[in-house]
Order: structure tokens, then sequence, then C-alpha cells
């Protein structure tokens, strides 16, 4: 169990640190867009029991406190997946968007427990 929780960890820190540099690029025109994009989002939710047998619908921000970053196109969500019997060598399933923290996942297999993950990051524009 330990060596689980160590694998775990360091998952999450590679998971969380993906767009850390990008993060501490971004040029700091809302404070508050910067510090929801690099906190951890809280466990992500089934908003209204809405699902099938091979799909579901997940939130990564229930209170909707991102609403205007994304009307502004100014945050991105990515939700990720697997099977929670899968080795830790199989890559998860990333569904990203810039318009919406809801995603319906789809192809998902009846009675198969499932792992989600997601997180929220700043919109960074590119030099040109």
């Amino acid at each position: 169990r330990k060596e689980e929780r160590k694998r775990r960890a360091r998952e999450a820190d590679e998971f969380f640190s993906r767009s850390e540099g990008q993060r501490r690029a971004a040029p700091a025109t809302d404070p508050g867009l910067l510090k929801f994009a690099g906190q951890q989002l809280p466990r992500p939710t089934n908003p209204g029991g809405a699902r099938g047998e091979d799909w579901l619908r997940v939130s990564l921000d229930p209170k909707k406190r991102a609403s205007s970053w994304l009307e502004q196109g100014q945050i991105r969500f990515e939700l990720e997946y697997r099977r929670a019997s899968d080795p830790p060598t199989v890559p998860w399933v990333t569904l990203s968007s810039d318009s919406s923290a809801t995603f319906d996942v789809t192809g998902l297999s009846a009675a198969t427990k499932y792992v989600f993950r997601g997180r929220a990051g700043a919109r960074v524009a590119q030099a040109g």
C-alpha cells in the first residue's frame, strides 16, 4: 500500500506540473484566474446523475466559478480517465476543452470501475 501511495503521488505531481511552466510565464492579468488554474480541483462530479450504459457526464467546475474565464477563452480544462484495474503503465485517456468544464465521457464498459482526475490551466498567449 505504501508503494501504491507513492506511485499515485508521483502521478499526481506529474499531472499537475505539466503546465506549471506555462502558468508561471502567463501575464498576470487576473490573479484570481491564476490562483484557480493553479489549484487542485475538487473531485469530479456527475451533475444531475446524467449517465447511460456506456457514458457518463463529468464536471470539473460544478459551482461554475470559471464561467467568465471560459467565456473569455482564458482557461482550459482537462479530464483524464482510465479503468481502475489498469496497471500504471497504461496511459490515461485525455479530454480537453476551452469552452466547458463538463465532459461527456463515452465508450465506457458496464460494470467497470474508472478513475478520473482533472485540472484547469490558464490559456497562455503565444508570442508571435
